[in-house]
């Protein structure tokens, strides 16, 4: 057993995106979600992905009433400030 962090090209990145802000978003766990949202920040703090990125993946979170979808957002916003 191990912690992996995943990776994708952009334009996956992107469909990845598409998916979540669209209506069937709860259609992936909340889990998988989350950890969606730390993978991607972290590869912007690598430098190997564009902050924009980011934000559209985050962008679901307006729908989102999930503390466990959240969280790793909250850590996130605690370390920028």
């Amino acid at each position: 057993a191990g912690y992996y962090r995943v990776n994708y090209d952009e334009n996956t990145w992107i469909r990845i995106a598409n998916f979540l802000n669209y209506d069937a978003y709860d259609k992936m766990h909340v889990l998988n979600r989350a950890q969606l949202i730390n993978d991607v920040y972290y590869q912007v703090t690598q430098g190997n992905m564009s902050p924009f990125t980011f934000w559209e993946i985050a962008r679901y979170l307006r729908r989102s009433t999930s503390y466990i979808a959240w969280y790793p957002m909250f850590n996130i916003l605690s370390y920028m400030s």
